[in-house]
Parts: C-alpha cells; structure tokens; sequence
C-alpha cells in the first residue's frame, strides 16, 4: 500500500492550551489527581501530560503520555511532497496535532474505564510510572521485552532486527 497517510485531526485549529485545559478537566472530572504538564526548558512548550489515577480496587498510580510533537513533525514532513515555507507555522500545527491526538485518546481510556469495557491498569498500563521516572513500556523495551516473550517469538524478533 503506498500514497499519502491521512494524519488523523491535520486540520485543527484547536490551540494547545485549550486542549490541554479540556485534557486536565475530563481527567480531573475522571478522579485523577496531581496532573502536571511537563514543557520543554527551551521552547516552553507542553511536551507531556502525568497524573494519579485510582484502579478498580482503590490503588493510586502514576501515569505519563508524552504528546510526541517531533515525531508528529517528522511524519508530516516525510509526507510533504513540497518544502516547508514557514517552519514555525508547520511546528505549531503539529503541536496542536499532537496535543489533540493525544486527548482523543486519554478520552478513549477513560470512557473504556467508564463503561466496564476494561480497567485503569489494562487500558494505561504502558504509561505507569515507575520508580525510576520510566514508563513500563520504556523499562520493558530496553530490555527487548526479556520474559514475556516466548523464546520463540523473541529469537524471530531479534532476527527480524537485522
């Protein structure tokens, strides 16, 4: 399959800040509690969302989602078929892609949450905060995913790889 990827919201004109105070409230509204926005110390844009949400049986846990704004500039670009004219222009309407995505798919979980279709630690556990500041996904994929994989499964990965 080859051609053009549709880029999911390319079109909004939704600020960043606006989606990240709709973000904060439906996860406020949702129990969440302690959620922080991380910016970058150089640009000073948002670059990720953490907060403490309760599981089914009462356990606190920190979650982070990184909103990703480079990748989403990198994937646009390679899309591009001509030069980008006014790169501060194309980096904002990533952004506010980014930011948008990203609250679309926190609003996916919690509704999931919501309605008995899964659980706080099935839909966001990826995004658990661990001890060391990672992510579980993070810890797990330095390590390659090590004992969860079938020996199987794990030797065709890592061959796969080369």
């Amino acid at each position: 399959m080859s051609g053009r990827i549709a880029i999911s919201r390319e079109t909004t004109e939704v600020p960043v800040r606006k989606t990240l105070f709709e973000t904060q409230s439906m996860l406020s509204d949702a129990g969440a509690q302690s959620i922080n926005v991380d910016y970058d110390p150089l640009t000073k844009s948002p670059t990720a969302i953490s907060f403490r949400l309760k599981d089914e049986y009462g356990l606190m846990y920190p979650f982070y989602l990184a909103a990703r704004v480079k990748n989403v500039s990198k994937v646009r670009e390679k899309a591009r078929k001509q030069r980008i004219r006014n790169r501060e222009a194309f980096e904002e309407q990533s952004a506010r892609i980014a930011w948008r995505i990203l609250k679309e798919r926190i609003q996916s979980y919690l509704t999931g949450i919501q309605l008995g279709q899964t659980s706080v630690r099935e839909v966001l556990l990826s995004y658990i905060q661990t001890a060391s500041g990672k992510t579980v996904f993070e810890s797990l994929n330095e390590r390659r995913f090590a004992g969860l994989l079938a020996d199987k499964e794990r030797a065709a990965n890592e061959a796969g790889d080369h």
